[in-house]
């Protein structure tokens, strides 16, 4: 069964919240797997990687490229 994209949503931006402002995607999904205990389910939703299923969720976060690192910024 296809993972719901709301309830994604929803577990991303709880995980978005315990963490706030900028961090690195990988430390974003490290985060969010230890919390929820699997894996973001960004391939299922039908998305590239995950930069690309965060940044077409701009209502979610921004994804930024800082010393060479993408990162993400909480967006509320």
């Amino acid at each position: 069964m296809a993972p719901d994209p709301t309830d994604a949503e929803s577990l991303v931006r709880a995980v978005l919240v315990s963490l706030k402002g900028y961090v690195e995607v990988s430390v974003f999904d490290a985060h969010y797997q230890q919390i929820v205990g699997e894996p973001i389910p960004w391939r299922a939703l039908g998305h590239t990687s995950l930069e690309a299923y965060l940044s077409l969720s701009p209502e979610l976060a921004r994804i930024e490229q800082r010393d060479g690192k993408v990162s993400q910024n909480l967006k509320i």
